[in-house]
Protein backbone atom coordinates (compact mmCIF):
# COMPACT_ATOMS: atom_id res chain seq x y z
CA UNK A 1 0.00 0.00 0.00
CA UNK A 2 1.10 3.36 -1.11
CA UNK A 3 2.52 6.39 1.03
CA UNK A 4 -0.61 9.13 1.21
CA UNK A 5 0.18 12.29 -0.76
CA UNK A 6 -0.03 15.58 0.90
CA UNK A 7 -2.15 17.93 -0.35
CA UNK A 8 -1.54 20.81 -2.33
CA UNK A 9 -2.10 23.46 0.67
CA UNK A 10 0.10 21.39 2.85
CA UNK A 11 3.08 21.20 0.63
CA UNK A 12 2.30 24.60 -0.40
CA UNK A 13 4.07 25.92 3.16
CA UNK A 14 7.51 24.80 2.50
CA UNK A 15 8.96 27.04 0.10
CA UNK A 16 10.09 24.23 -1.59
CA UNK A 17 13.28 26.08 -3.38
CA UNK A 18 14.65 27.94 -0.38
CA UNK A 19 14.60 24.55 2.05
CA UNK A 20 17.53 22.32 2.27
CA UNK A 21 15.33 19.67 0.36
CA UNK A 22 17.37 16.06 -0.11
CA UNK A 23 18.77 15.72 -3.51
CA UNK A 24 16.50 12.76 -4.15
CA UNK A 25 13.17 14.66 -3.48
CA UNK A 26 14.32 18.31 -4.96
CA UNK A 27 12.75 17.50 -8.41
CA UNK A 28 10.27 15.51 -7.31
CA UNK A 29 6.30 17.28 -8.32
CA UNK A 30 4.55 18.55 -4.94
CA UNK A 31 1.44 16.31 -6.09
CA UNK A 32 4.14 13.37 -5.50
CA UNK A 33 4.93 14.29 -2.25
CA UNK A 34 4.40 11.66 0.32
CA UNK A 35 3.37 12.89 4.09
CA UNK A 36 6.87 10.62 4.91
CA UNK A 37 8.73 12.46 2.10
CA UNK A 38 7.46 15.80 4.06
CA UNK A 39 8.31 14.37 7.46
CA UNK A 40 12.24 13.94 5.79
CA UNK A 41 12.28 17.49 5.05
CA UNK A 42 10.96 19.00 8.32
CA UNK A 43 13.95 16.49 9.85
CA UNK A 44 16.31 18.40 7.53
CA UNK A 45 15.22 22.16 8.15
CA UNK A 46 15.34 20.97 12.35
CA UNK A 47 19.11 20.33 10.98
CA UNK A 48 19.74 23.70 9.42
CA UNK A 49 18.05 25.64 11.64
CA UNK A 50 20.23 24.23 14.62
CA UNK A 51 23.23 24.08 12.10
CA UNK A 52 22.47 27.57 11.41
CA UNK A 53 22.13 28.43 15.77
CA UNK A 54 25.06 26.47 16.30
CA UNK A 55 27.16 29.00 13.73
CA UNK A 56 25.41 31.72 15.05
CA UNK A 57 26.48 31.30 18.95
CA UNK A 58 30.18 30.05 17.62
CA UNK A 59 30.22 33.33 15.61
CA UNK A 60 28.75 35.68 18.82
CA UNK A 61 31.76 33.85 21.14
CA UNK A 62 34.21 34.39 18.82
CA UNK A 63 33.28 37.89 18.48
CA UNK A 64 33.12 38.54 22.32
CA UNK A 65 36.47 37.10 22.45
CA UNK A 66 38.27 38.70 19.81
CA UNK A 67 36.39 42.45 21.78
CA UNK A 68 38.37 40.62 24.96
CA UNK A 69 41.83 41.12 23.31
CA UNK A 70 41.24 44.29 21.54
CA UNK A 71 40.96 45.88 24.92
CA UNK A 72 43.78 44.37 26.29
CA UNK A 73 45.48 44.87 23.45
CA UNK A 74 44.89 48.62 23.61
CA UNK A 75 45.71 48.53 27.45
CA UNK A 76 49.00 46.97 26.32
CA UNK A 77 49.57 49.72 23.63
CA UNK A 78 49.04 52.27 26.52
CA UNK A 79 52.17 50.90 28.50
CA UNK A 80 54.76 49.83 25.62
CA UNK A 81 55.08 53.09 23.81
CA UNK A 82 57.22 53.59 26.55
CA UNK A 83 59.73 52.19 24.82
CA UNK A 84 59.99 54.48 21.83
CA UNK A 85 61.32 57.66 24.37
CA UNK A 86 63.27 57.04 27.39
CA UNK A 87 61.99 60.32 28.65
CA UNK A 88 58.55 58.39 28.37
CA UNK A 89 59.58 56.03 31.03
CA UNK A 90 58.92 59.19 34.20
CA UNK A 91 55.38 59.66 32.86
CA UNK A 92 54.14 56.41 32.05
CA UNK A 93 52.19 55.53 34.98
CA UNK A 94 51.19 51.98 34.16
CA UNK A 95 54.26 50.55 34.05
CA UNK A 96 55.47 52.04 37.24
CA UNK A 97 58.79 50.85 38.56
CA UNK A 98 60.10 51.01 35.33
CA UNK A 99 61.12 54.79 35.77
CA UNK A 100 64.00 53.80 37.72
CA UNK A 101 65.60 51.24 35.42
CA UNK A 102 68.45 52.71 33.00
CA UNK A 103 67.25 54.96 29.98
CA UNK A 104 68.50 52.76 27.44
CA UNK A 105 67.62 49.55 29.00
CA UNK A 106 67.35 46.89 26.43
CA UNK A 107 63.78 46.31 25.58
CA UNK A 108 63.47 42.49 26.18
CA UNK A 109 64.29 43.06 30.30
CA UNK A 110 61.64 45.70 29.82
CA UNK A 111 59.50 43.46 28.76
CA UNK A 112 60.29 41.32 31.25
CA UNK A 113 59.19 44.16 33.55
CA UNK A 114 55.80 44.35 32.77
CA UNK A 115 53.60 44.95 35.57
CA UNK A 116 52.37 41.42 36.78
CA UNK A 117 48.61 41.96 36.66
CA UNK A 118 49.20 42.66 32.63
CA UNK A 119 50.76 39.38 32.15
CA UNK A 120 49.37 37.27 34.35
CA UNK A 121 45.55 38.50 31.95
CA UNK A 122 47.02 38.09 28.97
CA UNK A 123 48.43 34.64 29.58
CA UNK A 124 45.26 33.07 31.30
CA UNK A 125 43.70 34.46 27.55
CA UNK A 126 46.34 33.09 25.57
CA UNK A 127 46.29 29.75 27.29
CA UNK A 128 42.42 29.87 25.45
CA UNK A 129 43.56 30.12 22.11
CA UNK A 130 44.46 34.06 20.47
CA UNK A 131 41.78 34.39 17.81
CA UNK A 132 43.74 34.31 14.36
CA UNK A 133 42.96 37.50 13.16
CA UNK A 134 44.40 39.19 16.16
CA UNK A 135 47.38 36.89 16.79
CA UNK A 136 50.21 38.42 14.80
CA UNK A 137 49.50 42.01 16.75
CA UNK A 138 49.33 39.54 20.01
CA UNK A 139 52.77 38.28 19.09
CA UNK A 140 54.49 41.34 18.14
CA UNK A 141 53.53 43.05 21.40
CA UNK A 142 54.06 40.87 23.46
CA UNK A 143 57.78 39.97 21.90
CA UNK A 144 57.97 43.92 22.05
CA UNK A 145 58.37 43.96 18.19
CA UNK A 146 55.79 46.48 16.78
CA UNK A 147 58.08 48.38 15.51
CA UNK A 148 61.48 47.68 16.60
CA UNK A 149 63.95 45.79 18.48
CA UNK A 150 66.28 47.80 20.36
CA UNK A 151 69.89 46.23 21.34
CA UNK A 152 72.91 46.98 23.56
CA UNK A 153 75.43 49.06 21.30
CA UNK A 154 78.27 46.87 22.88
CA UNK A 155 76.98 43.94 20.85
CA UNK A 156 77.20 46.03 17.73
CA UNK A 157 81.31 46.65 18.38
CA UNK A 158 82.11 43.57 16.47
CA UNK A 159 80.76 44.11 13.37
CA UNK A 160 82.40 46.11 10.66
CA UNK A 161 79.46 47.57 9.06
CA UNK A 162 77.58 49.16 11.50
CA UNK A 163 76.48 51.97 9.37
CA UNK A 164 74.72 49.97 6.85
CA UNK A 165 73.41 47.85 9.26
CA UNK A 166 71.37 50.35 11.97
CA UNK A 167 69.15 53.05 11.61
CA UNK A 168 68.21 55.20 14.64
CA UNK A 169 67.75 58.37 15.81
CA UNK A 170 71.33 60.05 17.05
CA UNK A 171 69.27 60.88 20.55
CA UNK A 172 69.29 57.49 21.65
CA UNK A 173 72.74 56.70 21.41
CA UNK A 174 71.80 53.32 23.09
CA UNK A 175 68.71 51.95 21.24
CA UNK A 176 70.37 51.18 18.12
CA UNK A 177 67.95 49.79 15.73
CA UNK A 178 69.09 46.99 13.22
CA UNK A 179 67.25 47.40 10.03
CA UNK A 180 66.71 43.90 8.68
CA UNK A 181 66.34 44.76 4.91
CA UNK A 182 69.73 46.91 4.53
CA UNK A 183 70.73 43.48 6.13
CA UNK A 184 70.16 41.17 3.49
CA UNK A 185 71.11 43.05 0.47
CA UNK A 186 74.74 41.56 1.44
CA UNK A 187 73.43 37.77 1.74
CA UNK A 188 74.25 35.84 -1.15
CA UNK A 189 71.51 34.19 -3.10
CA UNK A 190 69.95 30.92 -2.12
CA UNK A 191 72.17 28.21 -3.69
CA UNK A 192 70.70 25.91 -6.14
CA UNK A 193 71.19 22.95 -4.62
CA UNK A 194 69.68 21.02 -2.03
CA UNK A 195 70.82 17.26 -2.44
CA UNK A 196 74.11 16.78 -0.37
CA UNK A 197 76.59 18.47 -3.55
CA UNK A 198 77.33 22.33 -2.03
CA UNK A 199 77.39 24.64 -4.67
CA UNK A 200 80.94 26.02 -5.46
CA UNK A 201 81.95 29.13 -3.79
CA UNK A 202 79.00 28.13 -0.88
CA UNK A 203 79.85 28.03 2.41
CA UNK A 204 79.29 25.21 5.00
CA UNK A 205 76.80 27.36 7.07
CA UNK A 206 75.28 28.35 4.06
CA UNK A 207 74.11 25.30 2.36
CA UNK A 208 73.85 23.53 5.60
CA UNK A 209 70.76 26.00 6.35
CA UNK A 210 69.61 25.57 2.61
CA UNK A 211 69.18 22.15 2.99
CA UNK A 212 67.39 22.39 6.34
CA UNK A 213 65.10 25.03 4.43
CA UNK A 214 63.98 22.72 1.96
CA UNK A 215 62.69 20.45 4.31
CA UNK A 216 61.27 22.60 6.67
CA UNK A 217 57.45 21.89 6.86
CA UNK A 218 57.90 20.28 3.64
CA UNK A 219 53.99 19.39 3.47
CA UNK A 220 52.40 23.07 4.56
CA UNK A 221 50.79 25.02 1.74
CA UNK A 222 52.86 28.04 1.71
CA UNK A 223 56.92 26.11 1.39
CA UNK A 224 55.17 22.61 -0.56
CA UNK A 225 56.85 22.34 -3.96
CA UNK A 226 53.31 22.53 -5.47
CA UNK A 227 53.12 26.02 -4.19
CA UNK A 228 53.68 28.38 -7.29
CA UNK A 229 55.36 31.15 -4.73
CA UNK A 230 57.40 28.00 -2.68
CA UNK A 231 60.24 28.33 -4.39
CA UNK A 232 60.66 31.99 -3.16
CA UNK A 233 59.14 31.50 0.32
CA UNK A 234 61.83 28.68 0.43
CA UNK A 235 64.49 31.53 -0.25
CA UNK A 236 63.08 33.86 1.56
CA UNK A 237 63.16 31.58 4.71
CA UNK A 238 66.85 31.26 3.67
CA UNK A 239 67.55 34.72 4.05
CA UNK A 240 65.37 35.44 7.53
CA UNK A 241 67.84 32.67 9.10
CA UNK A 242 70.78 33.98 7.21
CA UNK A 243 70.82 37.40 8.41
CA UNK A 244 69.76 36.06 12.27
CA UNK A 245 73.03 33.63 12.09
CA UNK A 246 75.22 36.91 11.14
CA UNK A 247 74.19 38.86 13.80
CA UNK A 248 76.95 40.08 16.01
CA UNK A 249 75.53 38.44 19.16
CA UNK A 250 74.53 35.24 17.11
CA UNK A 251 77.43 35.04 14.81
CA UNK A 252 79.79 34.04 17.80
CA UNK A 253 77.37 30.58 17.83
CA UNK A 254 76.64 30.20 14.62
CA UNK A 255 73.85 27.63 12.95
CA UNK A 256 72.51 25.07 14.35
CA UNK A 257 69.62 22.32 13.14
CA UNK A 258 66.76 23.17 15.11
CA UNK A 259 66.91 27.37 14.52
CA UNK A 260 65.08 26.62 11.05
CA UNK A 261 62.05 25.43 12.76
CA UNK A 262 61.97 28.21 15.30
CA UNK A 263 61.93 30.87 12.20
CA UNK A 264 59.64 29.17 10.17
CA UNK A 265 56.63 29.52 12.66
CA UNK A 266 57.31 33.02 13.00
CA UNK A 267 57.76 33.92 9.87
CA UNK A 268 54.24 32.21 8.73
CA UNK A 269 52.21 34.10 12.13
CA UNK A 270 54.24 37.38 11.71
CA UNK A 271 56.08 38.07 8.30
CA UNK A 272 59.83 38.24 7.39
CA UNK A 273 60.96 41.39 9.08
CA UNK A 274 59.04 40.99 12.06
CA UNK A 275 60.39 37.33 12.54
CA UNK A 276 63.53 38.28 12.60
CA UNK A 277 63.12 40.83 15.23
CA UNK A 278 60.85 38.18 17.09
CA UNK A 279 63.51 35.40 16.62
CA UNK A 280 66.15 38.22 18.36
CA UNK A 281 63.97 38.43 21.06
CA UNK A 282 63.25 34.88 21.84
CA UNK A 283 67.08 34.03 21.62
CA UNK A 284 66.89 36.82 24.46
CA UNK A 285 65.11 35.27 26.58
CA UNK A 286 67.04 31.90 26.73
CA UNK A 287 66.76 30.22 23.51
CA UNK A 288 70.31 31.14 22.76
CA UNK A 289 71.63 29.18 25.30
CA UNK A 290 69.92 25.93 24.62
CA UNK A 291 72.11 26.18 21.25
CA UNK A 292 75.64 26.24 23.05
CA UNK A 293 77.96 24.08 21.30
CA UNK A 294 78.00 21.71 23.83
CA UNK A 295 74.75 22.23 24.66
CA UNK A 296 75.58 22.19 28.55
CA UNK A 297 72.39 24.74 29.63
CA UNK A 298 70.40 22.19 27.52
CA UNK A 299 71.49 19.04 29.84
CA UNK A 300 70.80 21.40 32.36
CA UNK A 301 67.26 21.82 31.43
CA UNK A 302 66.31 18.56 30.93
CA UNK A 303 67.53 17.77 34.45
CA UNK A 304 65.43 20.30 35.82
CA UNK A 305 62.81 18.91 34.22
CA UNK A 306 63.42 15.51 35.58
CA UNK A 307 63.42 17.14 38.91
CA UNK A 308 59.93 18.43 38.17
CA UNK A 309 58.61 15.26 37.27
CA UNK A 310 60.28 13.01 39.76
CA UNK A 311 58.43 15.72 42.11
CA UNK A 312 54.94 15.50 40.12
CA UNK A 313 54.43 12.30 38.51
CA UNK A 314 56.55 9.37 40.30
CA UNK A 315 54.87 6.59 38.82
CA UNK A 316 55.86 7.70 35.32
CA UNK A 317 59.67 8.15 36.11
CA UNK A 318 59.92 5.18 37.78
CA UNK A 319 58.06 2.90 34.49
CA UNK A 320 60.61 5.11 32.83
CA UNK A 321 63.67 4.15 34.83
CA UNK A 322 62.47 0.60 34.81
CA UNK A 323 62.45 0.17 30.74
CA UNK A 324 65.78 2.38 30.57
CA UNK A 325 63.79 5.11 29.18
CA UNK A 326 65.95 8.61 29.76
CA UNK A 327 64.38 11.69 29.01
CA UNK A 328 66.94 13.20 26.57
CA UNK A 329 65.59 10.17 24.01
CA UNK A 330 62.75 12.71 23.41
CA UNK A 331 63.35 16.07 25.32
CA UNK A 332 65.80 17.20 23.08
CA UNK A 333 63.67 17.83 20.25
CA UNK A 334 60.71 19.44 22.64
CA UNK A 335 63.16 22.15 23.76
CA UNK A 336 65.58 22.82 21.12
CA UNK A 337 62.49 23.35 18.99
CA UNK A 338 59.79 24.44 20.73
CA UNK A 339 57.98 21.50 20.32
CA UNK A 340 57.64 21.89 16.49
CA UNK A 341 59.25 19.28 15.24
CA UNK A 342 56.72 16.91 17.01
CA UNK A 343 53.63 18.39 16.89
CA UNK A 344 51.36 19.38 14.19
CA UNK A 345 51.57 23.25 13.01
CA UNK A 346 48.44 24.32 14.50
CA UNK A 347 49.14 22.78 17.80
CA UNK A 348 52.41 24.18 18.16
CA UNK A 349 50.76 27.47 17.30
CA UNK A 350 48.39 27.64 19.99
CA UNK A 351 51.30 26.59 22.10
CA UNK A 352 53.52 28.91 21.34
CA UNK A 353 50.57 31.44 22.24
CA UNK A 354 51.64 30.82 25.61
CA UNK A 355 55.64 30.76 25.15
CA UNK A 356 55.42 34.11 23.58
CA UNK A 357 53.10 35.87 25.91
CA UNK A 358 54.49 34.78 28.89
CA UNK A 359 57.20 37.06 30.59
CA UNK A 360 59.13 34.07 31.78
CA UNK A 361 62.06 33.02 30.19
CA UNK A 362 61.56 30.66 27.46
CA UNK A 363 63.00 27.57 29.20
CA UNK A 364 61.49 27.73 32.19
CA UNK A 365 57.93 27.43 29.89
CA UNK A 366 59.46 24.58 27.99
CA UNK A 367 59.50 22.21 31.05
CA UNK A 368 56.08 23.24 32.27
CA UNK A 369 54.73 22.87 28.68
CA UNK A 370 56.80 19.62 28.92
CA UNK A 371 55.44 18.45 32.49
CA UNK A 372 52.10 19.07 31.40
CA UNK A 373 51.90 16.89 28.38
CA UNK A 374 54.19 14.40 30.63
CA UNK A 375 50.67 14.21 32.93
CA UNK A 376 48.59 14.55 30.29
CA UNK A 377 49.68 10.99 28.64
CA UNK A 378 50.04 9.60 31.90
CA UNK A 379 47.55 6.75 31.40
CA UNK A 380 49.05 5.98 28.33
CA UNK A 381 52.28 5.77 29.59
CA UNK A 382 51.97 4.06 32.60
CA UNK A 383 50.62 1.00 30.59
CA UNK A 384 52.34 1.33 26.78
CA UNK A 385 55.22 -0.56 25.81
CA UNK A 386 58.98 0.64 25.47
CA UNK A 387 58.26 1.13 21.83
CA UNK A 388 54.86 2.84 22.36
CA UNK A 389 56.58 5.41 25.29
CA UNK A 390 59.35 6.29 22.91
CA UNK A 391 56.64 6.50 20.02
CA UNK A 392 54.09 8.47 21.74
CA UNK A 393 56.50 11.23 22.96
CA UNK A 394 58.18 11.53 19.96
CA UNK A 395 54.94 12.31 17.98
CA UNK A 396 52.80 13.57 20.86
CA UNK A 397 49.57 12.39 19.49
CA UNK A 398 47.66 15.35 20.48
CA UNK A 399 45.00 17.36 18.90
CA UNK A 400 44.18 20.80 18.28
CA UNK A 401 41.16 20.46 20.46
CA UNK A 402 43.64 18.75 23.50
CA UNK A 403 45.91 21.49 23.09
CA UNK A 404 43.42 24.55 25.36
CA UNK A 405 43.53 22.26 28.32
CA UNK A 406 47.23 21.59 28.11
CA UNK A 407 47.70 25.17 28.17
CA UNK A 408 45.69 26.21 31.17
CA UNK A 409 47.66 23.57 32.88
CA UNK A 410 51.09 24.65 31.88
CA UNK A 411 50.08 27.74 33.06
CA UNK A 412 48.73 26.61 36.23
CA UNK A 413 52.82 24.98 36.77
CA UNK A 414 54.04 28.15 35.71
CA UNK A 415 52.42 30.27 38.67
CA UNK A 416 50.15 31.72 36.66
Amino acid sequence: MGATCCSKDTVKEFEWDDRPVPRHLKNRKPSTVTVIDLYEIRQCTAVAQDAFKSLTLESRLQRAKERIWEKKLGLHRKVLPCQASPTDLRTCKAVGTLASKAPYAPAVSIVTDLPHELDSTLLSLAAEGIPESLRASVWNLALHQDHHTAVDEDALESTTSKASLLHGSPSLPGRCIFSYFEMIKNIPPAPTSTEGKKDEGTSETTHQIWIDVARTLAHHPRLAGHHPWAKENREMLFRLITAFVQMPDQSSQGYTQGMNLIAAVLWLVVGEEMAFRGMRTMFHRGLRELYDEDFKSLKKLQKKFDENLLRTHPKVVGRMQTMGIDSGMFSTSWFLTCFTYNLKLDCVILIWDVIITSKRRIPEVLVAFAVAMIGTLKKTLLRASFDDIIDTLVRLPFATDDIPPLCKRAVKILGG
